[in-house]
């Protein structure tokens, strides 16, 4: 019995190490194929067919892990999938370099559209992948591997620059929304949530995952949305501080802190002064 319970935990523990590639031919397929890998810790490249809203299908390529995988609408309809465990590139930080690429956490439905000759690059990267996965591992594979997907996501990156240029229209009028929708957030007077507004608050009002509204925000301004809505907070605090006699607590719970310190912390982070200090400065 013991010796079957070992088999058992090191073949969980092979799987948990191993390189994932293959196909799919439906939404269901690539459900099947990833989702057991996916609440192990896998991350996943996909390329195939996306269905649009309106029906139409376009190649595109998305990322798959625990963090947008829950819920997750699949449109992709066949295609190829690479996964693979962080720990399998464990030695050279994935993890830490994946996280500075917002397009890793977007939705499949902010998948980026491919081009004829960009759908050729992704394909001919898959291949080198392919192949290597094929081969008996030596030392070499693991850097072949690695190099394989830092060239994907630097061509994903490319390619949605390219994207968001073509969509420069369109992103500017979600950036006009969510300023509009900052605005009534912290309209004091006409509050229907007492709670601060959060990034995630705003993402799900614009229908859309938070890290492509910041790079939204990035791409058409200089700030993120979340450092917009620090701003914001700021602005506001430093308004009632300037016209009103509330306490800072006061002012605090008026915002939608439930904790006043939380407010003194951020307006020190983005002033340098309390808020105290501030109102003192504007005797």
């Amino acid at each position: 019995m013991q010796e079957k319970e070992e088999a058992e935990m090191l073949r969980k523990r092979d799987k948990r190490d191993e390189i994932a590639f293959g196909s799919f031919s439906s939404a269901s397929n690539l459900h099947e194929e990833v989702e057991s890998r996916v609440h192990m810790g896998y991350y996943f490249v996909v390329m195939g067919e996306l269905t649009g809203e309106t029906g139409a299908r376009s190649s595109s390529i998305m990322f798959l892990h625990r963090r947008n995988f829950l819920n997750l609408d699949f449109i992709m309809q066949s295609g190829v999938f690479f996964g693979f465990p962080p720990s399998y590139f464990k030695s050279y930080n994935l993890v830490g370099k994946l996280r500075t690429f917002g397009f890793i956490d977007y939705s499949p439905k902010e998948a980026v559209p491919l081009s004829n000759e960009e759908k050729t690059t992704i394909n001919q990267i898959f291949n080198l992948i392919e192949r290597e996965c094929e081969r008996n591992a030596d030392d070499k594979t693991k850097d072949i591997l690695f190099a394989s997907l830092e060239l994907l996501i630097f061509n994903v990156s490319r390619f949605y620059s390219r994207f968001f240029n073509e969509q420069s229209r369109y992103l500017l009028s979600v950036r006009e929304k969510f300023k509009l929708l900052l605005e009534h957030a912290f309209d004091l007077n006409d509050r229907r949530n007492s709670q601060v507004p959060s990034l995630i608050d705003m993402a799900t009002r614009l229908n859309c995952t938070t890290r492509y509204l910041n790079d939204v925000m990035l791409f058409t301004g200089d700030k993120s949305a979340a450092v917009e809505i620090e701003q914001k907070i700021v602005e506001v605090t430093k308004k009632l501080l300037a016209e009103s006699e509330l306490s800072v607590a006061e002012i605090a719970y008026k915002i939608g802190f439930t904790e006043p310190q939380h407010l003194n912390k951020l307006f020190i982070k983005k002033t340098g002064l309390t808020p105290m200090e501030f109102r003192i400065s504007l005797v």
